[in-house]
């Protein structure tokens, strides 16, 4: 055979064999997979569905959110507002950033269950614990309590929880004094430091109560008040303003280791008699304090007080003014000793139980 008959035979079987393979190729041609953009497309899809997730927003958030967790009102600048508590809403955290500056005591407050509700008109928020046999209780009794200077409404609970727990009363405690944003201060403002934000506070107080009630049944008027420290300067004011109201929801004012402010005006008018005789007619209170709790405050011109000797002078006019006043002096005692003595507690606690 020539050698130009054998090449020519030798390409013809190899372009035979070529187009077979093509052949084979299109018949069995596996599904081509996904390109790789469109991979990246499912993954990004998948990424941003799990963000949403992530940030989520509450419904207490969503609503608030934008406008009061970015701003907290100067309370100097709130007015009594009507309230309707069944629009309220309640949550776990607040949504102006305090559980993160009282982080233990918040975590506290979450161990025991206690819950947060939102007060939009009046730029804060109240939470509550009730003791786990509520519903079997036939007296339904709420203990309101006022945190301390620079402090959150979460700072009461550690304090009183175990008395709470063991005499089977609930607590509300109220967040009445923050920073306001914007205002160039690092100061608090509290609500104790005008004569409106007073009856603000006060109004703060019965919201509180009539949220509880309509939710769980309190009865509240067999409630007790607890200020500490600063916020004990007010128990006057609210006595007088619950009278005044005709509330009557407070069975006993608990002082706890703070005078009376006199410099708010409302306070000084009540005590000088400006109200009347009887302006606290018919009010209890409890006064404590302990015999080495000095300081240096505003209105002692740098000079160390005791705070037991400025409780006395500030508060002697209410049994003038028509109130049973009880006043317990811990030699010995320091500005807490109360708050970690659930001794002293019960001594109080019982005082309120017989009213």
């Amino acid at each position: 055979m020539k050698k130009s008959t054998v090449i020519a035979v030798v390409m013809l079987l190899l372009a035979l064999a070529v187009l077979g393979f093509g052949i084979k190729y299109f018949i069995e041609k596996p599904e081509k997979l996904p390109a790789k953009p469109a991979q990246e497309e499912v993954q990004e899809e998948a990424q941003e569905e799990v963000q949403e997730e992530e940030t989520e927003l509450t419904p207490v958030q969503e609503e608030n959110l934008s406008t009061l967790s970015a701003e907290l009102i100067d309370p100097l600048d709130l007015v009594v507002t009507d309230i309707d508590v069944s629009d309220l809403k309640e949550e776990d955290i607040d949504v102006y950033g305090f559980s993160e500056r009282g982080a233990d005591d918040y975590e506290f407050c979450q161990e025991i269950g206690a819950r947060v509700v939102h007060i939009p008109e009046y730029s804060t928020y109240f939470a509550y614990w009730l003791p786990d046999n509520w519903d079997q209780l036939e007296e339904k009794r709420a203990l309101v309590m006022m945190h301390g200077s620079v402090a959150n409404a979460y700072a009461m609970f550690p304090h009183l929880y175990d008395t709470a727990e063991r005499e089977e009363f609930a607590l509300i405690s109220l967040q009445w004094g923050w920073v306001p944003d914007n205002s160039g201060s690092a100061d608090y403002v509290y609500l104790h430091d005008s004569e409106e934000g007073l009856r603000v506070a006060y109004d703060l107080m019965t919201v509180a109560l009539d949220y509880v009630e309509l939710h769980f049944d309190l009865d509240k008027e067999l409630s007790a008040w607890n200020g500490f420290s600063r916020g004990s300067s007010a128990s006057v004011a609210y006595a007088y303003l619950d009278k005044e109201s005709e509330n009557d929801y407070f069975q006993l004012f608990m002082s706890i280791a703070g005078p009376a402010n006199s410099l708010n005006s409302l306070v000084a008018n009540i005590l000088d008699g400006t109200y009347g005789d009887n302006a606290l007619d018919g009010k209890n209170f409890y006064l404590w304090c302990g015999t080495a709790n000095v300081n240096v405050t505003a209105d002692s011109d740098g000079e160390i007080v005791n705070t037991c000797e400025r409780m006395t002078n500030s508060f002697h006019p209410l049994s003038s003014l028509g109130a049973s006043v009880e006043f317990i002096e811990t030699e010995g005692g320091e500005h807490d000793t109360w708050n970690e003595s659930t001794e002293l507690q019960k001594e109080a606690v019982d005082l309120w139980m017989s009213f």
